[in-house]
Formats: C-alpha cells, structure tokens, sequence
C-alpha cells in the first residue's frame, strides 16, 4: 500500500508540475504577442510618395522639360515637403546632371501634377532622364486634411502654338474657397498644364504663376508659356497647386 501510495503522488506531483508550466508558457506568448503589437503601432510609418506617371521632352537648347505625377497613398499623412530628384545619364552612362526641386504640402491620399525644367542644357536625344521623389522622416505629419476636388475650377481655356513655336495656355481660374493646404497659400497657386497623349499618358507640361492673387468666387484672367517647343500631344490639362 504504501509502495502504491508513493506512486500515486509522484504522478500528481508531476501532473501538477506539467500544468504550471503550461500556465506559465502560455502567458508568456500572449506577453510577447502584446509587445510585438505595440512595437509595431509605434514603429508605423507613412508609404513613399509614389510617382505613378512621368515623361518629359529635351529642347533644342539641351535642357529637358519634364512633367511627373505624384500620389501620396498614406490616409493620414501629409508630406509637408518632397524633393523631386531629376537625373540625366548620357548614352556612355555617364552623369549628365541631377537636379532637385522640393515641393510642399502633398495631402493625404491626394494626386497632383508638377512640372519643371532640368539639366545644364547640354543634354541630347538619347540620354537617359529618370525620376524619384522622397520625403525625409521630419517632413511626414500626421492630418486628416483632403484636397478639395473643386477647390480651383478652369474656365475658357485655349492651348495654341505662339509665334516663338511655344505653347501659351490662357483662360479664367476661379478660387472656390478659402482654405490653408499645410502652410501653403490658396490665392497664389502655381498653375501647371499637362500634356497627354491619346492613352492619356504624359507627354511632358509646363507651368506659371498668376501675376495676382486669386479671390474667392471671382475668375481670374491666366497666361503661361511652354518658352520651348513641345512634342505631339493629344490633350491639355490645367492644374493648380496651392504655393
């Protein structure tokens, strides 16, 4: 009996010990699960700028005029500055130029259009022009803010061939409301118009400013110039960025 006995509580014994480490194993993943979850909340980070259409022309006097899409994909962030980095390579490989042009208050989930000269005018046909945008961890704020979709509307448009074989794109802006995008302007913006082919793919664009404010509900008279020859296009679309 007492042989019996002996066995009887080793077996319990044993039972008892198994459970509390099973008890203590469990608590353990479910510790860890919790941590790996606040780790990454605090480690979450806005996605890149994404530039989601690009192309531009080179013009006889070698400097390449460029024209980019950019989405800014994230629901809650803005970028409140993005530099855009334009680089030419020659035929050889070797650099031509690289040049960086930083824009500000890119909303979230938000689409704009920019368009820019590049290069130190001695780029040809055949070299090689790519793009990238980047945003520095600093330049990320957390807003809820949207684009407007109505916040500029184009009215009486015309886009023709000057005498100097530049593009002059004229018409009417109206300022549909009286906001702050970021730290930017609404009454100043730089207006930017895109030229497409008949896929509605970029085929380069040019921009200007208005030579004064805008004001609420009032059309404004607008005149910006190519200043260099453009490619066969399809479509001419304007834009404006608050700046």
């Amino acid at each position: 009996m007492k042989k019996l006995l002996l066995i009887a509580l080793g077996c319990l014994m044993s039972l008892m010990i198994f459970g509390c480490s099973s008890g203590n194993t469990n608590s353990n993943e479910t510790s860890a699960t919790n941590n790996n979850s606040t780790q990454a909340e605090q480690s979450n980070t806005p996605d890149e700028l994404i530039v989601s259409d690009s192309n531009y022309t080179i013009s006889k006097s070698g400097y390449v005029h460029y024209a980019v899409e950019i989405q800014n994909p994230n629901e809650n962030y803005a970028a409140e500055f993005a530099t855009i980095t334009v680089t030419g390579k020659h035929a050889d490989g070797t650099i031509s130029f690289s040049d960086e042009w930083v824009i500000s208050n890119l909303l979230p989930e938000s689409t704009s259009y920019w368009a820019n000269q590049a290069g130190d005018g001695d780029s040809v046909q055949g070299d090689t022009i790519s793009f990238s945008v980047a945003v520095n961890d600093r330049n990320w704020s957390k807003s809820d803010q949207k684009m407007p979709t109505d916040l500029y509307t184009f009215d009486n448009v015309t886009i023709k061939t000057d005498q100097f074989d530049d593009l002059s794109a004229k018409g009417e802006i109206t300022l549909n409301e009286d906001i702050t995008v970021g730290t930017n302007s609404v009454e100043s913006p730089m207006l930017v118009c895109i030229l497409k082919d008949a896929n509605g793919k970029i085929v380069t664009g040019f921009s200007g400013y208005m030579s004064s404010d805008l004001k609420v509900g009032t059309p404004s008279v607008f005149d910006i110039s190519s200043y260099f020859e453009v490619p066969e296009y399809s479509t001419a679309e304007m834009y404006a960025n608050p700046w």
